[in-house]
């Protein structure tokens, strides 16, 4: 396997960190970016376009992974799936009494549609570092992660399904996700919500449609972009937005 790492910017002691990782691991293929701040969909797409494997798993630099991380989701994508997804661990800003396990009601393969559809309505979770997806998928249909500071990661996600036919959602319990509340606040708070169309998955209702997918797009207007509406709602009273003009993209 190879590992990307990609330095979005930061101004602490990571570039440092990176270096003696890679100096200790010379018997790993490593590379290493660096660029401006700006975003983590913007960083992923450098992940995107550097990668040479056949399949692409993304890890977030403060979480950690169970030891079968990777063979369990490598043994879950196969002619059946096209992408596979596993449970997780959630810890609350660094507070391990708060741990519990993400449960899902997806288990098993299970079509593309379903799987969307639960994954809209918050049912089942899927995020970027429990899942493995395929390469010759993503680069096949341009798949790259939208310029958003909070929600490109489903935005990403969901447009990866509406390519797939079945997914394998597997119950092993492979990755521990450390939620910092603080610093997702401050995420959503650099985003500029004020009309539908800067949602991260407003795009994703004409996919859906060619996909033939009433179900999906339902679950997408009435479920996830109706939640997402109330950070339009954020927009119009952070940033003025005229609310008969708010009405009419709610109503559009």
């Amino acid at each position: 396997y190879e590992i990307i790492l990609v330095n979005d910017g930061s101004k602490d002691n990571t570039e440092e960190t990176i270096k003696e990782y890679i100096f200790l691991h010379s018997d790993i293929k490593i590379k290493y970016y660096t660029k401006e701040n700006g975003g983590p969909g913007s960083a992923r797409n450098i992940g995107l376009e550097n990668a040479e494997g056949e399949y692409i798993v993304f890890v977030d630099a403060d979480d950690t992974m169970s030891d079968v991380y990777l063979r369990k989701l490598l043994n879950g994508v196969n002619e059946n799936a096209d992408f596979c997804f596993g449970r997780y661990y959630r810890i609350e800003d660094d507070d391990e009494a708060s741990k519990f396990i993400i449960e899902n009601e997806c288990r098993g393969v299970c079509e593309a549609e379903s799987v969307f559809v639960s994954f809209m309505a918050n049912k089942t979770y899927i995020s970027l570092w429990n899942s493995i997806f395929l390469k010759k998928i993503i680069d096949k249909n341009n798949i790259r992660f939208k310029n958003f500071y909070s929600g490109e990661d489903v935005e990403f996600i969901s447009r990866y399904l509406t390519y797939c036919k079945n997914c394998n959602c597997i119950d092993d319990v492979i990755y521990s996700f450390f939620f910092d509340s603080h610093r997702a606040l401050k995420r959503v708070e650099k985003e500029d919500y004020r009309t539908m169309e800067k949602l991260p998955c407003y795009s994703l209702v004409e996919r859906c449609s060619q996909c033939g997918w009433k179900k999906g797009v339902d679950a997408l207007v009435y479920g996830k972009l109706a939640v997402d509406a109330l950070f339009v709602l954020i927009g119009f009273a952070k940033k003025s937005m005229n609310f008969k003009q708010f009405n009419n993209e709610l109503m559009n």
